[in-house]
């Protein structure tokens, strides 16, 4: 258990500063109005007022009397050219996505606050360049008749994506494992609904498949015999040091096709463009955690937590010990003013270890899911005996001493979980042991998994689908895909609150009353 405190600073400052940064990297081809500002920041309307005023002192914004808000010192540009531009960037991005209808002008006006006259002229500038086409009153996103000249290329041969995993094994873990499902999701629909072939390849020689090529030597090999029909690689479950993904990486450049690493962990950062020889053909799609951090700081320090419990478990895992350094990195960056303590959850609860194996599943009271079937839901203890509710949530309250202390010694508002697993089980012990959530302590954390939709709980999603269908559309073509001068495209963070955030109240006297 460790405390890291922290001195407090204005939360407008700390929204002036975000909105500056990304004034600074472009993020809004115009800059949207103050109430817009307010719900992309997550903050209430007068903090972003606050925040806006704060730039406007510092010469950086200028405001109207109408509290209509631009970046000082810029002319404006034509509106037509401005929205073209919004819309060809909300293309690319897969916001609108190929072979469908754009929403109605209704929602460009409502959205990006243009006359209906300069979404007229902007979209008819992008038909002339073939980003879209009109069918009936509807305008469709693509070249007209580009999907039945994709279609027909496609019967007259089989374009064809190499998908490099470590072991066959690592393949089933990439299409079934929830974390990563969005993005395999996406990917294989997008390959399905433009008739490309994947064919699997095994990184180790010594995991050979049948028909699957093992090894570089023999991924070249297939490479040059697919000639015109090679498509790509993606590199997807390489559990190998970067330096040999990035020589593989290097390798499969020299074909002239884009090669894109998916690091689903942010790992591979090292491995760019310029490493890997300058070559524009590498992208790296890739979880934005410093993205995903700072939305889960911001939802609760704009709530008004400051005292915030960071959880993590016994031994060495990697991602979490790096998502646990991290978080303190950037809430001392981002929001000083917080106070964090962490905690190691129990062994005892055996769930709660990461190396758990088949044994700490079995039904024992060691185990939190078992714990809570017989002494919460039943009420029935290992000897048969029918205790009162209110014993078994003193059972449940002493068996986790290092959350009990955040919440008694520490006095936590709010937890931040490595991710959605581990929240899960907070939760049913919290629930369980007689606290509210969110009314005691307020719960997030990340990955937004398809286990946790049952659960009314909050969680930085990373965005992989919308990678996924980014990483199709590089291998078919068929549209500019943005990357940085690395080529990073990361991932879209949101958070996504399905009910486990609220303001902090006054805890203490259910905390007390569990002892």
């Amino acid at each position: 258990m460790g405390i890291l405190r922290k001195d407090g600073t204005a939360l407008a400052d700390r929204i002036a500063r975000r909105l500056a940064d990304d004034l600074r990297a472009d993020r809004f081809p115009s800059l949207p109005p103050i109430r817009q500002l307010a719900v992309t920041y997550q903050v209430a309307y007068p903090t972003m007022w606050k925040a806006v005023r704060l730039l406007a002192d510092r010469k950086i914004l200028s405001v109207s009397h109408g509290r209509r808000t631009r970046r000082a010192h810029e002319e404006l540009r034509n509106s037509v050219l401005s929205f073209h531009d919004v819309l060809l960037s909300r293309v690319a991005d897969g916001s609108f996505r190929l072979g469908r209808a754009l929403p109605k002008y209704a929602y460009f006006q409502r959205e990006f606050r243009v006359s209906r006259n300069t979404i007229t002229a902007a979209l008819e500038q992008a038909a002339g360049e073939g980003i879209i086409y009109k069918e009936g009153k509807r305008w469709i996103v693509g070249a007209r008749g580009g999907s039945d000249r994709r279609m027909g290329a496609a019967r007259r041969r089989t374009p064809t994506v190499l998908i490099i995993v470590t072991e066959r094994r690592s393949w089933f873990d990439l299409n079934q494992s929830t974390y990563n499902q969005p993005f395999t999701n996406a990917l294989l629909a997008e390959f399905r609904d433009y008739g490309m072939h994947v064919q699997l390849a095994i990184e180790r020689e010594d995991a050979r498949v049948a028909s699957a090529p093992a090894g570089i030597g023999e991924m070249i090999s297939f490479i040059r015999d697919l000639g015109s029909d090679y498509s790509g690689t993606l590199i997807a479950h390489m559990q190998a040091p970067f330096e040999t993904v990035g020589a593989w990486a290097r390798r499969l450049c020299g074909h002239g096709k884009p090669v894109v690493l998916y690091d689903n962990s942010n790992f591979l950062g090292r491995i760019t463009r310029q490493s890997s020889g300058k070559n524009a053909q590498l992208f790296r799609c890739h979880f934005d955690d410093t993205r995903a951090i700072e939305l889960a700081l911001g939802s609760l320090l704009d709530r008004g937590h400051r005292r915030i419990g960071l959880l993590y478990t016994h031994g060495k895992v990697e991602w979490m010990q790096h998502r646990l350094q991290l978080l303190i990195q950037t809430a001392d960056r981002v929001a000083p003013e917080m106070t964090l303590a962490t905690a190691c959850l129990e062994d005892e609860f055996g769930v709660f270890d990461d190396m758990r194996d088949e044994r700490s599943r079995q039904v024992d009271m060691f185990d939190i899911d078992s714990f809570i079937r017989r002494f919460g839901a039943a009420g029935v203890d290992a000897g048969g005996a029918v205790p009162a509710r209110a014993s078994a949530a003193r059972l449940l309250w002493e068996k986790a001493g290092s959350l009990r202390e955040l919440l008694r010694t520490h006095r936590v508002t709010a937890m931040i979980a490595p991710n959605d697993f581990y929240q899960q089980k907070v939760y049913l012990w919290a629930t369980s042991a007689g606290l509210r959530v969110p009314e005691d302590v307020s719960l997030v954390s990340f990955d937004n998994s398809t286990e946790s939709f049952i659960f009314p709980l909050a969680s930085i999603d990373p965005g992989f689908s919308y990678l996924g269908y980014l990483a199709a559309h590089l291998f078919i073509g068929d549209m500019a895909v943005r990357a940085d001068r690395w080529g990073d495209i990361p991932g879209r963070c949101r958070l996504v609150n399905r009910g486990s955030l609220a303001t902090p109240r006054a805890s203490e006297k259910a905390i007390e009353a569990l002892g």
